[in-house]
């Protein structure tokens, strides 16, 4: 079975992010007769500058949009309900906050070596947009880690030493020179980029011809 690889380059506070990844995981599960799909999540910190505790969401979206706040309630209800279609539950209200990412995204690359990224990476989104859980809380993070089977203790040292938050900028400064400027941003087999939360037929459609091209894998 053809197997192609989708590297998603994300921040978990994003909603796009999570109603693209969940069209996406739609589009997977109709082609897995077809298809064999590895992900892997890569990060991209839209707001890297929040400092600890974070910051009212509306106040951070009509400053950063430079917009009005019923422009901003307009647009969580549109997200909203794109994402009651694909299952996701969207909870937006005034009380919720807007986190630095950095922490979080830490262990999200830690996961990738012990092959939990994807289970670690859910639990992330559900807990900032549903649960409204402060992720960039050290005990928040490492409670889900832990739930992914991830070693607490190694977990506290990936949170606590600077090379881990130098990995993220070094990762993300590699994107930003490969051309990603907004996300979610999608690359297909290291060779084909999908920008933005795609449909599940764009996804089926992109992945049936990409599946039937040649397959020429290059060294990492």
């Amino acid at each position: 079975m053809r197997k192609i690889k989708i590297d998603i380059v994300a921040d978990v506070v994003c909603p796009w992010c999570y109603i693209g990844y969940a069209r996406l995981q739609r589009a997977i599960k109709s082609l897995e007769s077809e298809l064999t799909i590895e992900l892997y999540w890569y990060p991209f910190e839209l707001n890297p500058t929040i400092a600890p505790g974070g910051e009212p969401l509306l106040q951070y979206l009509v400053r950063q949009y430079q917009t009005s706040e019923q422009a901003c309630r307009e647009l969580q209800e549109h997200v909203t309900q794109l994402g009651f279609e694909v299952g996701i539950r969207f909870d937006f209200d005034d009380d919720m906050a807007m986190y630095n990412t950095r922490k979080a995204h830490q262990l999200v690359q830690w996961a990738m070596q012990h092959r939990c990224q994807q289970a670690l990476i859910e639990r992330l989104f559900h807990a900032y947009f549903t649960l409204h859980l402060p992720i960039d809380d050290e005990e928040i993070l490492l409670s889900m880690a832990t739930e992914v089977g991830l070693d607490r203790q190694l977990c506290e040292q990936v949170l606590k030493e600077p090379s881990w938050s130098g990995v993220v900028a070094n990762i993300e400064t590699q994107w930003l020179q490969a051309g990603i400027q907004v996300v979610p941003a999608m690359i297909i087999d290291e060779q084909h980029l999908l920008n933005g939360a795609q449909s599940e037929e764009v996804w089926v459609k992109q992945l049936r011809e990409i599946a039937a091209q040649p397959h020429h894998s290059r060294a990492h």
